[in-house]
């Protein structure tokens, strides 16, 4: 504090701290800066990380599309090939029952050939 008169006692007037003052101002104003600068920094690396990921999603849609043509084209031939299994399927049955009824007449041919004691 300083004295205005040295001859009035009670009156005193504060003197302004403008050093400090502005360097207080001063620092405020880069820390203003600094965060304005980070703000936009960071605001423009999630605009570059956010059309990134717009990209590889659209690829991965993409994928997704092809994977599903590819499903519905396995499933069209998988139907196709089932009436193809099912017939070879009743061909197999058909062709087992013949290889056992001629199982059956070779057997009955053994027995009447031993029966007449024939050799060959």
């Amino acid at each position: 504090m300083m004295k205005i008169f040295d001859s009035s006692p009670n009156i005193t007037l504060e003197r302004p701290r403008r050093r400090r003052t502005i360097l207080a101002i001063t620092a405020a104003a880069a820390i203003l800066v600094a965060l304005v600068v980070a703000y936009f920094h960071q605001r423009s690396a999630y605009s570059a990380q956010l059309e990134q990921l717009r990209g590889e999603l659209t690829t991965a849609q993409g994928n997704v599309k092809s994977l599903q043509g590819e499903v519905a084209g396995l499933k069209e031939k998988l139907d196709a090939s089932s009436s193809s299994i099912n017939s070879c399927t009743s061909s197999l049955a058909s062709e087992t029952s013949k290889v056992a009824a001629f199982a059956k007449q070779a057997a009955a041919c053994e027995v009447i050939r031993t029966k007449l004691n024939l050799k060959g």
